[in-house]
């Protein structure tokens, strides 16, 4: 294929469970890409339990990003993330991040993420993201739970007016601090927009790129368009040994866009959203082509919060030039 960047995270799973997998790949790599005119880009995303000292080294010297994950306050991380003897893992990956982000920042980089989940335990999320940037992280995402309705831990439509108003409390603790300071607290991945410019046409069109810019193979070999699809027999794309590709598939979401999509082309987020997750249609909706009513309900808050957040911005940044 004639692309130069190229992009590979290491996502599970918990891929510090193969590591010698992960650095084998990256040698071989660096190895070869200038022979072959590429740039190649590497990324990972871990629970930290297996972080230590030789792996943050390797980590902020090979990847280009890192994805740490904590579900924020301490009770509920080890609700959610319980170690085998029953115990939480809060205590055991907080100091490592720490170290961790230590290192990038002092290099002047701000290419990581802590990376949260909230549940119907814990719809005043917003204490989470609190918490964590009290912990000294300033690049964070809290993300919305997807899972069957019947599951406990689910999200429901009946939540969806505590989780308006969260996103509303946060954005009104991150307009207040740009109004006191001129700049935000930190950066909440989802209230991250750019008004002037944004991603590119395409990328608006259809999202992530998955089974095209995107796809995710499996450690036996198996390609799928994205990592959710894993498992699921009628999306398998191919393998990477064999060397069999199904091109309908590829196809199949390259005309996948918020032209071809239930309801998006009425939708006035759709140029920020770009029609949503294409796995979670499937999963919850029982189509790619119909969003996920539920995701769909929560991104259009979280669209509304991040443009008047950027207004802030701008508004605070025009104040300064003029003083």
């Amino acid at each position: 294929m004639g692309r130069q960047n190229l992009e590979l995270d290491f996502f599970g799973g918990e891929p510090l469970m193969a590591w010698e997998t992960v650095k084998a790949t990256v040698d071989y790599a660096r190895s070869v890409e200038k022979q072959h005119g590429k740039n190649f880009r590497f990324t990972v995303t871990t629970n930290g339990m297996l972080l230590d000292d030789e792996k943050i080294e390797y980590i902020n010297r090979e990847m280009s990003n890192c994805v740490l994950s904590l579900d924020g306050r301490k009770e509920v991380n080890d609700n959610a993330r319980p170690t085998p003897n029953g115990k939480g893992c809060y205590d055991i990956i907080v100091p490592k991040y720490k170290k961790l982000v230590a290192g990038r920042v002092n290099e002047g980089r701000t290419d990581y993420y802590v990376r949260g989940t909230f549940t119907k335990y814990n719809l005043d999320f917003v204490e989470d993201v609190l918490h964590i940037a009290s912990l000294g992280f300033d690049q964070l995402s809290v993300e919305p739970v997807s899972a069957p309705a019947d599951a406990p831990h689910a999200i429901t439509e009946d939540d969806l007016p505590k989780i308006y108003e969260q996103y509303d409390k946060l954005y009104e603790i991150m307009a207040e601090s740009v109004e006191k300071t001129g700049k935000k607290p930190f950066n909440f991945f989802h209230y991250m927009i750019d008004l002037d410019q944004g991603p590119c046409a395409v990328k608006r069109l259809r999202g992530c790129g998955c089974g095209n810019e995107y796809v995710a193979v499996t450690p036996d070999g198996d390609i799928y368009p994205c990592h959710q699809f894993v498992g699921i027999d009628e999306w398998k794309m191919g393998n990477i040994y064999t060397g069999d590709v199904d091109p309908k598939i590829a196809d199949y979401f390259a005309k996948t866009h918020i032209y071809s999509k239930k309801g998006c082309s009425d939708c006035w987020a759709r140029f920020y959203c770009s029609g949503g997750c294409n796995a979670n249609g499937f999963i919850y909706e029982g189509d790619v082509r119909t969003p996920f009513k539920l995701q769909c309900a929560m991104m259009r808050k979280r669209v509304e919060c991040g443009i008047a957040l950027a207004v802030k911005v701008k508004e605070a940044n025009a104040a300064a030039e003029e003083t």
